[in-house]
């Protein structure tokens, strides 16, 4: 999954340029992938693209052997080695897997067998493990070639390519051929079992080709002949079962149910009757509900007739105590009006007098003069 991301990241980004894209909120999930991740994902998959190899090639042979454990481990424990140019990622990374292979196979009688399966497995006759010197392995039967056709490159399964890669194995995986007095029948099992994962699918869509164009040959008349005798078998079969045998069947089920019928104790009907109490006390809970609900429903229904059953002499009258209130108010007013005017006007009156003496005085010669 990490490597088809890898691989599709540069496309789905350079499809994502145009600005109708960039106005869109996906847009920007793909801004939070920034250029370290990627850089991280591709050192893991560095480091996890042999696993994924050694877990395609054992999961692609039906009968994998013991013999191809301690070659794969090697391989593990020599690719998760710590080198200088790593990072702390990559070195994360590589410990985790160092630490999860640290225990297993550690038993000495597992050991010792896999060493077994590993020495005796003509695929790895290279691996030092239990010799110095590796032997050379010399084929049973050598492929013939033909002279006027030009040479091909044999195709290497995914084992052969895991050892392969590595310049610093010494474990060559030998391809070994089936001898000449070999049957077809073993040829062909151990084809298949040395066969990759990809012949296998081939092989499979071959034999389904086959089964879907003989099941096309198989014409109407096939079937309805086929049909017909299915049916003449299921009318025999059903012919030949007599009324006795209807009967003891019937009787059998009789007697089943009574003995059913039987064996409900007092618990179960204790336990049934409950249920019904329960389902009773549910069913009044609901009828309570509904009739209370009606009853709302009707007091409603009635304060809104009350209300509209308000007759247009009480709003007369209403609003004849509303007209009164405004006209006493009105005539309180204007008495108001009237005392403030009549207190100015004696105020005036007063003012006018209180001058019209003073200037009397003022007019009357004293009583000096006089003399």
């Amino acid at each position: 999954m990490v490597d088809r991301f890898v691989e599709q990241y540069p496309a789905v980004v350079a499809a994502c340029l145009d600005d109708r894209v960039k106005k869109k909120d996906s847009f920007k999930k793909l801004q939070k992938c920034s250029d370290d991740d990627i850089d991280r994902m591709e050192r893991f998959l560095e480091v996890m693209r042999l696993p994924f190899k050694i877990t395609v090639a054992m999961s692609a042979e039906k009968r994998p052997t013991s013999g191809q454990v301690l070659p794969m481990l090697q391989k593990l424990q020599q690719h998760t080695a710590d080198k200088e140019e790593d990072d702390k990622f990559t070195k994360d990374v590589k410990s985790a897997i160092r630490k999860d292979l640290s225990g297993r196979y550690r038993e000495v009688d597992r050991r010792e067998f896999l060493e077994e399966a590993t020495a005796l497995d003509p695929r790895f006759k290279s691996c030092p493990s239990g010799r110095t010197e590796p032997e050379e392995v010399v084929p049973l039967q050598k492929p013939q070639e033909d002279s006027q056709t030009p040479a091909k490159k044999q195709k290497l399964n995914v084992m052969e390519e895991i050892f392969e890669d590595g310049d610093d194995d010494d474990v060559v995986v030998t391809h070994i051929e089936p001898p000449i007095g070999q049957s077809q029948e073993e040829n062909v099992r151990d084809a298949r079992a040395n066969g990759t994962a990809e012949e296998q699918r081939k092989r499979l869509s071959k034999d389904k080709d086959r089964a879907a164009k003989t099941r096309a040959k198989e014409t109407a008349l096939q079937r309805s002949k086929r049909l017909s005798k299915d049916k003449e078998k299921t009318t025999e079969s059903r012919r030949n079962e007599t009324a006795l045998q209807r009967s003891k069947r019937l009787s059998k089920d009789k007697e089943k149910t009574t003995e059913s019928r039987k064996n409900e104790t007092a618990l179960q009907r204790r336990t049934r009757l409950s249920k019904v109490k329960e389902k009773t006390t549910e069913s009044r809970k609901n009828e309570t509900a509904l009739r209370r609900s009606i009853r709302l429903s009707k007091d409603k229904e009635k304060t809104t007739e009350s209300r509209r059953n308000e007759t247009a002499l009480q709003r007369r009258t209403r609003l004849s105590k509303v007209k009164a209130k405004t006209t006493e108010s009105r005539k309180n007013e204007t008495a108001l009006r009237r005392s403030t005017r009549m207190s100015k006007d004696k105020e005036r009156i007063a003012e006018g007098r209180a001058v019209q003496t003073h200037t009397v005085l003022q007019r009357r010669p004293s009583g000096l003069e006089m003399v």
